[in-house]
């Protein structure tokens, strides 16, 4: 296998943590790509499947949500705007890199499959491991490839799901920010009046949006620093520091968004070391990530920061 396809990069954010910024800087380096179509939902779809073995429910081939997103079909749900963006991310993934699209179902159908029928937890690891190898070479040339969100950082033990004894190199980057910023950008979604699967804190109190707006905003921080803490409390941490002591190729980074921007130096020195492991490449310019024009998204909960909101997320947001 070619050195640079036999590494692996994830990028894992929280949720309008930042890591959209990571990616983004990444890609000013020289020789470096991302997994056509964006975020990578096939992984993702995969790994989901693969929660739902784990707690012993029905596997739907035909209708689930994950299982037809992972086989590249529209799911058949009434959100118009969820089924365009996996059309458009299934579609644009075809497109880049060159297969077609019965090749990629009829991988992806093998997956599914050993999955479904399986009871041996090895060869599940096997048939997930073969598949993401499947997707580290297709239509890439001799670039740096980057996952970006394959696995959310809240999700980190389903890596246990991969066998890195196929790798030589893998880093892990957990990007995170502020919880005040982040209460700010997903709460101005929900004011928005954006709806979507893929933000349940936003759709969970998009019904509150018509009532007293000060009451509403306080209501929504205290129901988002209950998932922020909860998510915490999966103890991500902990997990890769086991997962690195069991496998030395291992490499893993918590990266703040604030830091990304602020110390900019500092983080395109971080990246250089890494990428220089498994490819000699450098930073071209800023094109992709302007750390000045960041600096906008930071503190911008300040707009509401007299507010009970930020203050109980400020208390208690752990």
């Amino acid at each position: 296998m070619n050195k640079q396809k036999n590494n692996l990069i994830f990028a894992c954010g929280f949720g309008w943590s930042g890591s959209g910024a990571l990616i983004d800087f990444m890609l000013d380096f020289e020789k470096v790509e991302i997994f056509p179509g964006g975020e990578t939902f096939f992984l993702k779809s995969l790994l989901n499947i693969l929660r739902k073995v784990e707690r012993n429910k029905k596997i739907d081939i035909d209708k689930g949500y994950h299982e037809q997103v992972f086989l590249g079909n529209v799911p058949q749900i009434s959100n118009a705007q969820v089924c365009e963006r996996i059309k458009w991310v299934f579609d644009n993934f075809i497109s880049q890199t060159g297969i077609r699209a019965e090749e990629y179902r009829a991988v992806a159908n093998k997956t599914l499959e050993a999955i479904v029928n399986e009871t041996n937890e090895s060869i599940i690891n096997k048939r997930v491991t073969e598949y993401l190898i499947y997707l580290n070479n297709i239509g890439r040339n001799d670039n740096i490839r980057i996952f970006d969100n394959a696995i959310g950082a809240v999700d980190i033990n389903l890596f246990q799901y991969i066998d890195f004894s196929f790798f030589e190199n893998i880093f892990i980057y957990i990007v995170d920010r502020n919880p005040k910023d982040r209460f700010f950008e997903l709460y101005d979604i929900v004011l928005s009046g954006y709806q979507s699967r893929s933000f349940g804190f936003a759709n969970t109190i998009y019904k509150l949006i018509k009532r007293n707006k000060n009451l509403t905003l306080f209501l929504a921080a205290v129901y988002f620093t209950h998932i922020y803490n909860n998510k915490r409390k999966q103890q991500y941490k902990n997990y890769l520091k086991y997962l690195t002591k069991q496998n030395e190729k291992i490499t893993w980074r918590q990266l703040m968004f604030e830091d990304i921007v602020l110390k900019f130096d500092q983080t395109k020195n971080i990246i250089q070391s890494d990428f220089n492991k498994i490819l000699n490449t450098s930073y071209k310019d800023i094109h992709h990530f302007n750390p000045e024009l960041s600096k906008k998204n930071i503190y911008k909960y300040k707009e509401i920061e007299d507010t009970l909101a930020i203050k109980y997320i400020g208390k208690f947001a752990k």
